[in-house]
């Protein structure tokens, strides 16, 4: 199994995430304007780049992507896709300190865990080491950069709404790389995993 050359030549920062429907992104796009209302520091991530981390692997050789590309494939092509409904807002650690704001997951939270873990299995095999922490499924919707404003954002969080949006179906994990751009990052693509058949697309 063979990556498009372009793009499987050097090391990657990369990370395995379930794509978002346009709808669904449009739909967290207006929270998160709705959220940066009171004028908080807050790196908010472009519509475009809105997804579903499953596993992040972070600056990866192409030899144990390749390897990745292969377990992923084998083990994803045997789960069955989820319908997964986004609601609510929340951040990490909590509210009332806010360093990541996120939309969480109201429906097909099991199933996710599930690919998450075949993601860590295929991980662990390509020589990754073991991700420290528990997998809790959510969209990153922004990153407070500084106190700047966050009275003002405590409060929007506590009013905020949202949801449901969805249900939408996973039918494919893809593996991103992280590329740095003029306005931010940029997400490509480097290999698809269709869910129950398929091969790498």
């Amino acid at each position: 199994m063979v990556l498009n050359p372009d793009r499987s030549a050097r090391p990657a920062r990369a990370f395995v995430a379930a794509e978002l429907p346009a709808n669904v992104r449009a739909d967290l796009a207006a929270a998160a304007r709705e959220l940066s209302r009171p004028g908080a520091d807050v790196r908010w991530t472009a519509a475009e780049n809105l997804h579903l981390t499953l596993r992040f692997l972070g600056l990866s050789s192409p030899e144990v992507i390749r390897t990745l590309v292969e377990g992923l494939a084998h083990r994803l092509a045997q789960e069955t896709p989820p319908a997964v409904t986004l609601a609510g807002l929340g951040a990490f650690p909590d509210a009332g300190a806010p360093k990541v704001l996120w939309a969480g997951v109201a429906g097909g939270a099991d199933d996710l865990v599930r690919l998450a873990a075949c993601t860590e299995d295929a991980a662990l095999e390509a020589g990754f080491p073991p991700e420290e922490r528990p997998f809790m499924p959510h969209v990153t919707i922004g990153r407070v950069r500084s106190p700047q404003g966050l009275e003002g954002l405590r409060t929007a969080l506590v009013a905020a709404r949202f949801g449901p949006s969805g249900p939408f179906p996973v039918r494919h994990l893809t593996l991103f790389e992280s590329l740095p751009g003029p306005a931010g990052a940029v997400y490509r693509p480097l290999a698809r995993f269709p869910l129950a058949t398929g091969s790498v697309v």
